[in-house]
């Protein structure tokens, strides 16, 4: 049974050579009904939130949507890509705040 907080994936590849980690943050509520959020930390700072589509209820079963393909016939996993994703919105927005 997943529970809040509780790392799912660790060792996942990000933009700043230190290796990702991936914890559970819960069901989506209201708009986000129907999705699981997760959170990324890397080196101890918090990247964010991002969410995927179902409802998972088992640590295998979040494992599993994480580790698969963003796109049929893609290498890059919605975990890679979720960590990129957030990496590039948190840089961005740290140079314009300090520009």
């Amino acid at each position: 049974m997943l529970e809040k907080n509780m790392q799912v994936l660790a060792d996942v590849a990000s933009p700043t050579g230190f290796p990702a980690k991936i914890f559970y943050a819960g069901r989506g509520e209201g708009d986000q009904f129907g999705l699981t959020r997760f959170h990324v930390m890397i080196d101890d700072f918090s990247y964010g939130i991002f969410t995927v589509r179902g409802d998972f209820t088992t640590l295998e079963q979040a494992r599993a949507r994480l580790l698969q393909p963003i796109r049929e016939g893609m290498s890059e996993t919605a975990a890679e890509f979720a960590v990129r994703h957030l990496w590039v919105h948190v840089d961005s927005n740290e140079y314009y705040a300090l520009g």
